[in-house]
C-alpha cells in the first residue's frame, strides 16, 4: 500500500479495490488527514474558488499559480458547454495545468483512479473540440499538439474519473465546492461511515473528520448518499449513480430485517 501521514492506501478487497486505512487510532472530533483538491468546479452555487489553492476569488492573494489567476476563470466561465459543465471544466484546469506548468504529475496520477466507462456521445466530443480550441487561443504550445497531450480518448477516461471520483465539500443541498482529491477518493462508501468530509476547506485544505472512535488498520468510510435515506432508496440511489449495491453491516442488518419480515 501507500502510505501518507495517518492514513495508507491499501487492498480492500476484491469488490471494493483499493481504500484508505488508518494509520493510528483517533477520536471522535479529531481530524485524520487534510490535503488540497487535485481540480475543483469553479463555480458552485456562486462561489468563486480559486481551482488551485481552493481559496475564495477575488481576495485570494496567496496563490501566485497561472491556473488560479482571475484571468482564466473569467475565460473559462465564457465556454458554452453542451452537456455537464462542472467536469469538463475541471478537466481543463487538468490539461492546462500540465501545459503552463509542465506539470504532468495530476493528470498522470489520475491513471490509479477507478473510472466510469461514458459512451462515445457526440456531445462529450463537441465539449473536447471546444476545451481545446479555447485553451489553444490562450495558449501556445510549441513543438506538439494539444489533440496529441489531451487526446479524445483520454479526455473521456478523465471525465469518468471525475464521475465517479469526485466528493461535495460541504452540505451536499449547498455544497461549497465539488473536488477530486489525490487521497481522498480512495475512501470507499459505507451507509454507516466513520468519517464524514468537512464542511468548508480551511485554508485550502479538505479536511476528513472521524464521526466515531477508530482504530489502527481500520478502514476509513463516508457515505456516498444521504445515510438517513431508508435502505430501498440509498441501494437505489447507489446502483444508479456508482454501479454498486452496498454491503456494509447496516445495509446487511437491514436486509436480514427485510427477508425476516417477507417470510412472516
Amino acid at each position: 500500500g501507500t502510505q501518507m501521514g495517518l492514513v495508507a492506501i491499501r487492498h480492500a478487497n476484491k469488490v471494493k479495490g483499493k481504500g484508505l486505512f488508518a494509520l493510528s487510532d483517533f477520536a471522535k472530533g479529531q481530524v485524520i488527514h487534510r490535503e488540497r483538491p487535485l481540480a475543483i468546479s469553479l463555480d458552485v452555487n456562486g462561489r468563486r474558488l480559486c481551482p488551485n489553492c481552493a481559496r475564495h476569488h477575488p481576495s485570494c492573494d496567496v496563490c501566485d499559480e497561472y491556473i488560479g489567476s482571475i484571468r482564466v476563470h473569467d475565460w473559462l466561465k465564457t465556454i458554452k458547454w453542451e452537456s455537464s459543465g462542472r467536469f469538463p471544466k475541471m478537466a481543463s484546469q487538468l490539461l492546462i495545468d500540465r501545459v503552463i506548468r509542465g506539470n504532468s504529475d495530476r493528470i498522470d496520477y489520475l491513471s490509479s483512479l477507478m473510472f466510469a466507462n461514458l459512451p462515445e456521445d457526440r456531445l462529450i466530443e463537441h465539449d473536447w473540440h471546444t476545451m481545446l480550441s479555447v485553451v489553444e487561443q490562450h495558449i501556445k504550445s510549441e513543438g506538439y499538439s494539444l489533440r496529441d497531450l489531451f487526446s479524445l480518448p483520454s479526455y473521456r477516461q478523465i471525465l469518468g474519473i471525475l464521475h465517479l471520483n469526485c466528493m461535495m465539500i460541504g452540505d451536499p443541498a449547498n455544497p461549497q465546492a465539488v473536488a477530486l482529491m489525490r487521497r481522498l477518493s480512495f475512501i470507499n462508501h459505507s451507509c454507516d461511515p466513520n468519517v464524514e468530509i468537512g464542511q468548508e476547506f480551511v485554508d485550502g485544505y479538505a479536511e476528513a473528520i472521524a464521526t466515531r472512535d477508530i482504530s489502527l488498520n481500520d478502514e476509513l468510510s463516508i457515505s456516498y448518499v444521504d445515510p438517513g435515506l431508508p435502505f430501498a432508496d440509498r441501494q437505489q440511489s447507489l446502483l444508479w449513480s456508482y454501479g454498486f449495491t452496498c454491503g456494509c453491516d447496516l445495509c446487511l442488518t437491514q436486509t436480514r430485517r427485510e427477508c425476516a419480515r417477507d417470510g412472516d
